[in-house]
């Protein structure tokens, strides 16, 4: 029995919807409650400009939907993403954002 090539290609596009799934305004609220739990998941808040920046980055790709970005500005809290896959690696308050891990 051969497999088809399009049965791959269906597999491969199941597989990695979760990596770009938009983030749900309730999603966008637990993640920031539990980063915001979290001791020294953020520190230094960014400039008032980037913090606007960072969310409207994110809504404009897809990351979160529109009801978490208007939530963000209005409760302070923006996505913080990952350069190299554009993921939401963290959901921070605007008094900080995510310390770089020592290696």
């Amino acid at each position: 029995m051969m497999i088809k090539p399009s049965f791959f290609i269906f597999l491969l596009g199941i597989i990695s919807f979760d990596s770009y799934a938009t983030m749900d305004l309730q999603s966008y609220k637990r993640q920031a409650l539990i980063d915001r739990q979290t001791p020294g998941r953020c520190v230094n808040p960014p400039h008032i400009i980037d913090y606007y920046h960072r969310i409207d980055f994110a809504q404009s790709h897809g990351l979160i939907t529109s009801s978490a970005a208007s939530w963000g500005r209005i409760a302070g809290f923006y996505p913080v993403i990952d350069v190299f896959d554009y993921t939401i690696v963290a959901v921070c308050s605007f008094g900080a954002r995510p310390k770089l891990q020592q290696y």
